[in-house]
């Protein structure tokens, strides 16, 4: 019963360090760094909400008793999310304050978010160009 749990555990892993790197688009040893502390706190990320808007046709998504904690911090209790099509969607706020981890959560789709639903995570400032 132990192999299966680390097993699955394992694949947990693997899962999220996929989907970090699927959400990454530089190629830097800064960029590596950040990555593995992304896995790190998706590992210690407990995340639940329930999907209430119509997981099939709706172009907005609404995930109402949305509950967020790192390392049994609570950053959200019981909060509401709405994400609009062609919004974007950012958070202001002190450092350490839970910011990236929301957004992590959302972006990994850690939260019930339909897969017709499409999200762009940027992770940091974009460079201007003419």
């Amino acid at each position: 019963a132990a192999a299966a749990e680390a097993d699955a555990d394992a694949a947990d892993a693997e899962s999220a360090a996929d989907a970090i790197a699927r959400l990454t688009t530089t190629e830097s040893a800064g960029a590596s760094a950040v990555l593995s502390s992304q896995l790190l706190l998706a590992k210690q990320r407990s995340v639940t909400g329930v999907l209430a808007s119509d997981a099939k046709s709706a172009t907005n998504v609404r995930v109402e008793k949305f509950s967020l904690a790192v390392a049994g911090a609570t950053l959200l209790d019981d909060a509401t999310l709405d994400l609009n099509v062609g919004t974007r969607l950012g958070f202001i706020g002190q450092n350490g304050s839970g910011k990236t981890n929301v957004l992590n959560a959302i972006a990994l789709r850690e939260l019930p978010i339909p897969d017709h639903f499409d999200l762009y995570h940027l992770h940091q400032e974009a460079e201007p160009t003419e």
